[in-house]
């Protein structure tokens, strides 16, 4: 038989674990919401290899998902600029630097397009 002092303890794990989970939920959703309302339209891949559309896909599914959407969105910058896509890595770089402003390296690859572009004083 479950004691009155078994059952509280029940229900505070149980009160616990629903307001961790919750708050998880709500923190995945914010952040996605900032990656999508900061990602490009997935480009024109027609003539591509079908691996790279693949993969682009699978990122742009990522980075729509509540679990991992800042990895997803700097895949897709990273594919971007690998694969000459500047202008839509150029826009990647610009959301993720705005969502992670800590992380010099999205303020260096946007830089290093710009200079490419030969726009040296805002690189």
């Amino acid at each position: 038989m479950i004691s009155p002092k078994q059952k509280l303890i029940g229900a505070i794990i149980t009160g616990l674990i629903i307001a961790i989970t919750a708050g998880w939920v709500w923190q995945a959703t914010q952040t996605r919401n900032q990656v999508v309302a900061r990602l490009p339209r997935i480009p024109d891949l027609t003539g591509q290899p079908p691996a790279l559309q693949e993969r682009i896909q699978a990122a742009d599914n990522r980075a729509i998902s509540l679990t991992g959407p800042l990895e997803g969105f700097a895949e897709l910058s990273r594919l971007y600029h690998a694969n000459g896509y500047l202008e839509t890595a150029k826009t990647c770089y610009e959301g993720l630097a705005a969502l992670q402003p800590d992380n010099a390296r999205w303020v260096h690859r946007h830089a290093s397009i710009l200079a490419g572009f030969g726009i040296t004083d805002s690189a």
